[in-house]
């Protein structure tokens, strides 16, 4: 008897414990942000570092008039923006959700740290968020409706989580904001901005740690690219002189990769940087040149000729004007001589000091297929 009466009481706490989530509550009950931006604040309130904080929330009620609530909050800081949403908003609020992140051109200048500080300590945030900079503010890139899309927030996490694998354009996710931080390192952006009625891509931010110092236009972008050893795909021109036959031109897709070799002698550092272009011809102009075998090496090494003096321009404004290492080379010599370079690694001496030699190979096919 006392038998059965244990096994109806395990049995009944099974039945109870099979009836779902004690917990649980309908999505239309929720907020889910889809992407945000952080601006420096615009207004009246107290204090320079007020920051502003636009969301994006899809409204999943049925019943709602309006499929898409855009909201701008401002705060002392970033997480404390998401306190006074408690007072009127029913819905419970979920950054973790959140998928692109949006920092304003004056508040990248001034330093992103303190304003992400916060995603990094709560562990429901993903550190696969989308990060972009917008040239302006990242509110008026929130707040543009995008067409042809649901609503931007979709818009954004296409435009920027597949940049990488068709153009030269960095995608760039949370976790890399903190670990390009170390010293050695400096983060790279894709910069987003407003072309008429429509958000686009504009090429790229430069960082120095978390200070925005340089926006590169798209091509500046591939060249950054290719020097820092991003991998990405993409179209690239070329136009040559044709023995006799007229000038010729086209497009061809290529892939990136890289080597670094460092040396030291004494206090000399020389960076020797072997970039690899493997791709197709997707474009030749002059009919009369046949594409054969022949021409392709001289289109090759066109290509190869034209990036490498891409290269020495970028290398020139990089160690002279910008003075910082924008292409992810120092990790290379932090490597080999960790303890005696820690402490100077990251000053604009020693980037401005290194001998950096650029060599570029180039493999193409004379057929359109795919890489």
């Amino acid at each position: 008897m006392k038998n059965r009466r244990r096994l109806a009481t395990l049995f009944l706490g099974l039945v109870l414990l099979m009836s779902g989530c004690w917990d649980a509550r309908d999505v239309d009950k929720l907020a889910f942000p889809l992407c945000a931006g952080y601006d420096v604040h615009r207004g009246d309130k107290q204090g320079p570092d007020w920051v502003d904080v636009t969301t994006l929330i899809p409204n999943l009620s049925p019943e709602a008039p309006n499929k898409l609530h855009v909201q701008t909050l401002s705060e002392r800081t970033t997480a404390y923006a998401r306190n006074p949403r408690t007072y009127y908003d029913a819905d419970e609020y979920l950054p973790g959700i959140n998928r692109v992140l949006i920092l304003g051109y004056d508040l990248a200048r001034h330093g992103y740290t303190n304003y992400i500080d916060t995603l990094g300590r709560v562990p429901g945030i993903s550190g696969t968020m989308l990060f972009a900079v917008a040239q302006g503010r990242a509110e008026e890139i929130i707040k543009t409706p995008a067409k042809d899309y649901q609503n931007n927030g979709f818009y954004l996490i296409i435009l920027l989580g597949e940049a990488q694998k068709k153009s030269f354009i960095p995608t760039v996710r949370g976790f890399e904001m903190f670990v390009n931080l170390a010293p050695g390192k400096n983060p790279v952006l894709p910069v987003v901005k407003k072309d008429k009625n429509k958000i686009i891509i504009g090429g790229a931010a430069l960082f120095r740690k978390d200070k925005l110092i340089y926006l590169c236009n798209t091509d500046e972008t591939r060249t950054m690219m290719m020097l820092r050893g991003i991998k990405a795909k993409g179209y690239y021109p070329f136009q040559l002189q044709g023995d006799g036959k007229g000038e010729q031109k086209g497009t061809v897709f290529i892939g990136n990769r890289r080597k670094v070799k460092v040396v030291r002698q004494g206090n000399q550092y020389t960076y020797y940087i072997n970039i690899k272009l493997h791709g197709v011809v997707v474009e030749h102009l002059n009919h009369a040149q046949t594409l054969d075998q022949e021409c392709v090496d001289c289109i090759e090494r066109s290509i190869a000729n034209k990036v490498e003096g891409e290269c020495q321009r970028f290398l020139a404004k990089m160690q002279n004007e910008l003075k910082t290492d924008c292409i992810d080379i120092n990790k290379y010599a932090l490597a080999k001589w960790r303890r005696e370079l820690t402490p100077v690694i990251d000053s604009e001496e020693f980037i401005q000091n290194a001998r950096i030699e650029v060599k570029a190979e180039v493999a193409l096919e004379n057929a359109g297929e795919s890489l």
